[in-house]
Formats: structure tokens, sequence, C-alpha cells
């Protein structure tokens, strides 16, 4: 199991009803691996409030700019998401559940992180 091809797929299940689009999805999926990105700057680099307004925001404005093009590019590919839904379809309850779970944990666990993890937070 591709865990990024089966996010898109519940993200495309829960943004994407009519199935006309996926815009939607590959802006949550965006956001939330950004989030993830995010995280890094902020614990590795040591982003602080300063160094941001100086030339950290420049990157991380191309890092959104750049995952988006990327994440659209792939997920675009009418194909590629018609295999994407195909596989997981029919997933049996057991494994949908534990996929939703999933989902949840991945969409909240960043938020949570950032949370703990600012600077100024304790």
């Amino acid at each position: 199991m591709n865990p990024y091809y089966y996010l898109f797929y519940k993200l495309t299940s829960l943004f994407n009803k009519k199935g006309n689009h996926e815009i939607g999805p590959i802006y949550a999926i965006t956001i939330s691996v950004f989030l993830y990105f995010l995280l890094v700057f902020l614990k590795i680099l040591q982003l602080t409030k300063e160094n941001f307004n100086s030339t950290y925001k420049y990157y991380i404005g191309g890092a959104v700019l750049a995952l988006f093009i990327i994440n659209y590019l792939v997920f675009r590919q009418k194909k590629l998401v018609d295999r994407i839904k195909n596989k997981y379809e029919n997933e049996r309850p057991k494994s949908k559940i534990i996929g939703n779970i999933f989902v949840i944990i991945f969409m909240i666990l960043p938020y949570i992180l950032l949370i703990i993890i600012t600077p100024g937070n304790g």
C-alpha cells in the first residue's frame, strides 16, 4: 500500500463526491504534507519569526508552490487517479476503518506537533 496514494484516495472520497475534479484533494494533501515540512523547518532549522521574515519565507513559499505543482502534475493524470480509485474502492470494512484512523491521525498530528514545538509554548 502506498500511503500517499491511499491518503489521496481518502481525501478524494471526502472532498470530491461528484468525481469531476481532484483540486480539493490536491489542496488538502499539499497542505497536510506542507505542515510536516513546516515542522522540519521549525525544529531542525530553528525557524523563528525574525529569520522567517528574512529569507526563509521565500524558501517556505517556494516549497509550498513546488509541492502543489508536483501534486497537481501527479494527481491530474486520469489513468493514475483511476488506478488509485480501483485499487482502494473495494477494501474490506476492517481495512477501511484502519485507513480512516490513519488519515485522521495524519491530518491532525501536525497541528498537535506544531502546538507542542512552537517556540514560546512552554
